[in-house]
């Protein structure tokens, strides 16, 4: 721990969490839903998964996944060293089956977690959207590649099947926005974790590319990664769950 840093209340990290989750309903419609569906995708597999989350932020879906499957093996990626931070303490419960790897997600990811593949399954929550298109067909073909025959991938996003602008919940109750967030994180965080800010704002965290392909353009480039079935398992009104296997190994 750096000299002036401050250790952070495990208060306070309930109180980052619970902000993050509500902030993530607030661009991901029916978030809770949609992750009960993944979950029980996941479950139907054996117990025993390795299972990677791209782009993990702060491992609450990890979390997620590592309580209701506790003989699983996961492990995160993420390019933010802020909420690689709080993840990291979010799964202090879940030590030696859970981590995250801080790394950039860009051509050639896959050899940061290699190490904790072949995987059951990787996960991308409110992640793809931020690679602009022309980044998408090498982005899949890379996820299939450390796939197990029979493997899964779960893709949660926002669609915009008509072309327009993706409205997002502005009543009262609503969750904070991002820059909201990101100021109650400067606020709580900062004192604690002044190296990961600092790291944060000299790596330059790419913004969001804000690519939304429409539901049959996603199956088309799954269908060109290589991926055997591809199929919607939720919907919860722009947001979705898709589901995408690789093929399993003949017999």
């Amino acid at each position: 721990m750096p000299m002036n840093a401050e250790p952070l209340d495990p208060s306070d990290v309930a109180l980052l969490l619970d902000r993050w989750e509500a902030m993530s309903e607030r661009y991901l419609p029916g978030r809770p839903r949609l992750v009960d569906h993944l979950l029980a995708e996941l479950r139907s597999l054996d117990s025993d998964l390795a299972i990677l989350d791209l782009g993990c932020g702060p491992a609450s879906l990890l979390a997620a996944i590592a309580t209701e499957l506790p003989r699983a093996s996961l492990i995160g990626i993420d390019n933010d060293p802020v909420l690689v931070a709080l993840g990291r303490r979010n799964l202090d419960r879940f030590a030696g089956r859970a981590d995250i790897v801080d790394s950039a997600i860009d051509p050639g990811w896959s050899v940061h977690v290699c190490a904790n593949g072949p995987f059951d399954a990787v996960v991308a929550m409110l992640v793809l959207h931020y690679f602009p298109a022309a980044d998408w067909p090498a982005m899949l073909e890379e996820i299939r590649s450390v796939l197990r025959p029979g493997g899964l991938l779960a893709v949660i996003d926002v669609v915009d099947e008509a072309g327009g602008e993706i409205l997002h919940a502005a009543d009262d109750h609503a969750g904070p926005t991002w820059t909201q967030w990101w100021d109650l994180a400067a606020s709580i965080g900062g004192r604690a974790w002044p190296d990961a800010f600092a790291a944060r704002a000299a790596r330059s965290v790419p913004e969001s590319a804000e690519h939304h392909p429409s539901l049959s353009e996603l199956t088309s480039l799954l269908d060109r990664a290589g991926f055997d079935t591809v199929t919607v398992a939720a919907r919860s009104g722009p947001a979705y769950l898709m589901i995408a296997r690789t093929a399993a190994r003949s017999t």
